[in-house]
């Protein structure tokens, strides 16, 4: 069964996009993550997500077999991430 998650969160600071060649990637963009086992961990604001791991932002995809979230949850809104660890036939495409 594959597990979809929808995030509104930001993955990239606005400065590393100025200097980067993803420059141009929407990081208001919503994150919609697919895998085959969601794993959360909310007292650690962590969640692992293992087996044909997809994670999309607007036009950037990154595939992995496994990818840990780090996230912060503020007032109740959507969790924020801070951090993704990809593991394991890694990859990352964007068109620009």
């Amino acid at each position: 069964m594959m597990l979809r998650l929808i995030l509104i969160p930001v993955l990239a600071s606005p400065v590393a996009a100025q200097t980067s060649a993803l420059a141009k990637h929407d990081v208001d963009a919503p994150i919609t993550v697919d895998a085959d086992r969601l794993d959360a961990r909310d007292a650690d604001s962590q969640a692992l997500l293992i087996g044909s791991v997809r994670i999309t932002q607007g036009t950037m995809n990154l595939n992995a077999d496994q990818v840990k979230l780090f996230y912060t949850r503020t007032g109740g809104k959507d969790p924020q991430i801070n951090r993704l660890d990809a593991q394991n036939h890694v990859v990352l495409t964007s068109p620009s």
